[in-house]
């Protein structure tokens, strides 16, 4: 076993892992683009990077460019060793 790898400790942490593909105690992020009421995209378009642990939002930042919040994922990972997600499908 790596250093890094936490033992599963229940069931329910086994049944997620192998169902979700991450521990529900491992930080997530994703960043997706905003749409308005009309499910336009919206002028400018905006972005929206989420972290996430234990499935609750954690912090939430917008940004005009994607490539911002990419680069806020990035650093995520490397701040929290987070799993990168791929955007919720609404």
């Amino acid at each position: 076993m790596d250093i890094t790898e936490k033992p599963l400790t229940n069931l329910a942490d086994t049944i997620h892992t192998a169902l979700i593909g991450h521990r529900p105690d491992d930080y997530a992020c994703y960043y997706k683009q905003l749409f308005n009421v009309f499910g336009a995209p919206g002028i400018p378009n905006t972005y929206e990077a989420v972290l996430k642990r234990y499935g609750r939002v954690i912090h939430r930042e917008t940004f005009w460019r994607r490539k911002s919040a990419e680069k806020q994922c990035i650093a995520w990972k490397r701040l929290y060793d987070a799993v990168v997600l791929p955007p919720p499908q609404s």
